[in-house]
């Protein structure tokens, strides 16, 4: 009789494999690992019965690592690593396994393969064959193809045994080895730099992960944007009315606008205009909440950390025993497409038994039965996770949160849609537009299983069209800009499927990695921050010039690795490419590392951080008088009155060279006095000139911000610091029957200076025209909107600070930009309305002098030849 070999993940895939293949009937043995036991048989094989002996591994049955003298830390070896030879050995706590498979091996006719259906399970089963080929290289070798723990699957699997796939071998063999090279050799530079250079500080290894430091990169990166973020003020309008004991909030069509002159010049028209209100426009519109597609792995981590508030890796894991014990299909998979040739009949059915989704479940198959709703995704290998049999609380004890989520979703995505009906409600003031939306939930649909989310009725009281309103108020509201939030873990791993780092099977540990490793931890909302570890090593590569904290370089080993996959790439062409690039940015790193040391001192000693540029508020100056001074009784005598004036000093206000009238006028500051410096008191404050003073020109509207940057003996040197329009230029071009555009957009100079640069302008009348108004379409809004914004980058982006203001004070911007949406709609009264500098670089002197046009006192290196005699001597001074 024919003895067949099978070897599984784990011992309970294999304890379960056995028990439907023998239907209940498997004799268990014991094996040389006290964790993988041996399951005894009999069963049909190739028409023939056998005898079956199911065993298995606990996942990778050998490791990658250096031979000889590679395996030592030192410093003049590290390059080398890049071609050290590499062996594959059993490890130390695998050895029993290795003892069993040999033994099992001996006598065994057929070895069939049982692991996951993945690229990582076909690389365990390659090395399940080398260590039984070691034993009995004549065995016949197979691979069971199977997607759920389920009789009929693992029979039909039995039946249908193939071959293993070398390519998915030789991808994660590309893989591992990859990994180890470029691991261990910036591991131990950065472990021995970091040892050496701040000894004390840093105990352990300073590890390094081609997957690992992509995934920091991206935390890095938000916490960052979140932290320099600057929050801007906002103002909007809000409309507001009662019906019926109803109060309802209408919003502002225009949204928010950043700059409350404009607001408050709406709001007045509107509050003249109140008692004419009118409703223009009831609208009732279906509205639909589509169900879930199937269920993946990648948006399975992502559900189980928002609603469960679990981690992936714990998800994961929960949902690998789920799958071994046989309650739910293979959990890492990319198909969100259920196949044609699944039954989801039998599937929702057994699920007619829970008392919590068990009346759901029977009016699914009441109504048409399942119909299931599919993504595009299709990894041509496994199912969408779904549930495969009925289970109580009892039963799965902690791992029932998961079930439940698994099995809910599935409902869900083979149910029907939510349907409702949204009711719009326009109001029109002064030719401002406010909008009301209520809704009314017609079908809940897939709601009343999907328990983890909501969609509520929100009711409107009646209103007619053409009504008007005569209690309709509007007010004006305050609010700001807010930083982008910390990145959650369903976020990061959002950014990881995305940017194609690590697989669906991966993310998790990758996430862990850098947890365990202190490079980041979670706050108090389960937001990711970066230890001073993970910054200073984002920050010194990215100083160094080497984008490894960016997703290109391992994205692109990804993206070759699936070539191995499909067989159009080998994996020595691909070891080839990815091991000199790397050595090569090894090499060039290796040359810059105290980079490294050097920002890491800088977080660990907060003084020496840079500390950030402050922009103080608009210095208002008032008119001081002289005052009396407090009675204080000394000696008799009383205090002496000292005119104030009599303490300050006239300073000289310099404009820069982009601006004919570089005298703008002077200012006061109480003179040097001990250690209080004049000039102290003099940096920072703002001036507001008009563009008439300033080029002596009739353009007296254009007002600029000059700030007092650094003082040079009496003068003030100023930089540029905002521009705005007068309040009475605005209210002047403001016209009824003209649709008023506006946008704005935040550029950076090509010398480091962050602008906020907002333009408004107002559609022409054609002169030939019959109608009152010239209204523009919101189609044609949006699309000059986007022109405005495309034509301020374009003047802005790529020119210095000293260009971009020439070009405000000529106007050309505005010019082109009513040049260039003239197709769209004519354009009149275009202006940029205001700027903002919202961030400015580090100050240095030589540039302000270059702005001013003053010489800096530099000098060359070029000198006058002094010609003497041959017999001088210097003179000796008789003393000093």
């Amino acid at each position: 009789m024919t003895r067949v070999l099978c070897v599984a993940e784990k011992n309970d895939a294999a304890k379960n494999i056995a028990a439907l293949l023998s239907r209940g009937g498997a004799q268990r043995t014991e094996g040389r690992s006290v964790y993988n036991k041996i399951y005894r048989f009999d069963h049909q094989f190739r028409g023939q019965m056998a005898q079956f002996a199911m065993t298995s591994v606990s996942g990778h049955l050998l490791n990658l690592e250096f031979t000889g003298p590679y395996r030592e830390w030192r410093p003049d070896s590290i390059s080398a690593l890049f071609e050290a030879p590499v062996t594959k050995t059993v490890p130390q706590n695998m050895l029993a396994i290795e003892q069993t498979l040999l033994e099992q091996s001996r006598q065994a006719q057929v070895l069939i393969i049982w692991t996951d259906c993945d690229r990582e399970g076909e690389h365990i089963g390659a090395e399940i064959i080398t260590v039984c080929h070691r034993q009995n290289p004549r065995l016949e070798v197979y691979r069971a193809v199977f997607s759920e723990i389920t009789a009929p699957s693992v029979n039909r699997a039995l039946q249908n045994v193939v071959r293993l796939d070398q390519n998915k071998v030789d991808a994660v063999d590309c893989r591992s080895e990859l990994d180890l090279r470029i691991g261990a050799a910036f591991t131990r530079l950065q472990t021995l730099h970091l040892q050496s250079a701040i000894p004390n500080v840093l105990e352990g290894v300073v590890s390094y992960g081609s997957c690992q430091f992509p995934t920091l990169g991206f935390i890095v990166e938000r916490y960052k944007a979140a932290k320099e973020f600057i929050p801007e003020t906002f103002w909007r309008l809000i409309g507001r009315h009662s019906r019926a004991n109803q109060n309802v909030e209408f919003v502002w069509e225009r949204n928010r606008l950043f700059d409350r002159d404009v607001v408050n010049m709406f709001l007045q028209e509107c509050r003249e205009a109140r008692a004419n209100a009118r409703v223009v426009a009831v609208r009732e519109v279906p509205k639909f909440r589509w169900r879930p597609i199937a269920l993946d792995t990648v948006e399975f981590e992502k559900l189980a950390v928002r609603k469960l508030r679990m981690s992936a890796r714990d998800a994961l894991a929960a949902a690998n025993r789920l799958y071994t014990s046989g309650y739910i299909s293979y959990p890492r998979t990319e198909t969100n497409i259920f196949p044609k040739n699944i039954q989801l009949g039998p599937l929702v059915e057994c699920q007619g038994n829970s008392g919590d989704w068990g009346q759901f479940a029977v009016g699914i198959m009441q109504n048409g039965g399942p119909q299931a709703k599919n993504g595009r995704k299709s990894d041509e290998a496994h199912p969408p996770i779904h549930p495969l049999k009925f289970a109580t609380k009892e039963n799965l004890l902690r791992d029932w949160k998961v079930y439940e989520l698994i099995v809910r979703h599935f409902l869900a995505c083979v149910s029907r849609d939510a349907t409702g009906k949204e009711t719009t409600v326009e109001v029109m003031v002064a030719d401002e537009t406010f909008k009301a939306t209520g809704l009314i939930v017609e079908d809940p649909g897939f709601y009343q299983v999907w328990t983890y989310d909501k969609w509520s009725d929100k009711t409107l009281p009646k209103y007619r069209n053409n009504e008007i309103l005569k209690d309709f108020d509007v007010t004006m509201g305050e609010g700001s800009t807010t930083a982008p939030l910390l990145l959650s873990e369903a976020d990061l791993i959002a950014l990881m499927e995305k940017h194609g780092i690590g697989t669906d099977a991966t993310h998790a540990e990758h996430i862990e990695k850098i947890k365990t490793r202190s490079y980041v931890k979670l706050n108090g909302d389960n937001r990711f921050i970066p230890g001073f570890l993970g910054l200073a090593l984002v920050d010194a590569y990215n100083e160094m010039g080497f984008e490894m904290s960016k997703p290109a370089l391992r994205s692109h080993l990804e993206s070759q690795l699936v070539e191995i996959c499909n067989g159009t790439k080998t994996k020595a062409e691909v070891l080839q490419e990815q091991i000199r690039n790397y050595k090569n940015i090894f090499m060039a790193a290796e040359r810059r590392i105290r980079v490294l040391s050097d920002i890491l001192r800088r977080y660990l000693d907060p003084r020496q951080q840079q500390r950030p540029l402050v922009i103080r508020r608009l210095y208002r100056c008032s008119i001081m008088a002289v005052g009396k001074g407090k009675k204080m009784i000394k000696k008799g005598n009383k205090k002496k009155a000292v005119d104030p004036f009599s303490r300050k000093e006239w300073y000289d206000i310099k404009a820069p060279s982009m601006f004919t009238n570089r005298q703008v006028g002077k200012t006061l500051v109480n003179r040097t006095q001990g250690t209080r410096i004049a000039s102290d008191f003099l940096k920072g404050r703002v001036y507001e000139v008009s563009l008439g003073d300033l080029n002596s020109i009739d353009t007296d509207f254009k007002k600029f911000r000059l700030v007092c940057e650094d003082v040079q003996g009496r003068e003030c040197l100023t930089n540029f610091h905002g521009m705005s329009l007068s309040r009475d230029k605005l209210c002047s071009i403001v016209r009824k029957w003209h649709t008023l555009i506006e946008g704005n957009v935040a550029v950076r100079t090509s010398d480091g200076y962050l602008l906020r640069i907002f333009c408004i302008g107002f559609t022409k009348r054609d002169p030939h025209q019959i109608k009152k108004a010239t209204y523009a379409q919101s189609s044609k809004v949006r699309a000059i909107r986007a022109r405005m914004v495309e034509n301020i980058q374009k003047e802005i982006q790529g020119v210095d600070l000293k260009t971009a203001v020439k070009k405000l004070i000529a106007g050309s911007i505005e010019k082109e930009i009513e040049r260039k949406c003239w197709y769209l709609h004519p354009l009149q009264d275009v202006y940029i309305r205001k700027v903002k500098v919202l961030k400015k670089p580090k100050f240095e002197h030589g540039r302000l002098f270059d702005l001013h046009g003053t010489d800096t006192g530099a000098v060359t290196e070029a000198g006058e030849a002094i010609s003497r005699p041959d017999d001088y001597e210097p003179p000796v001074l008789e003393s000093v």
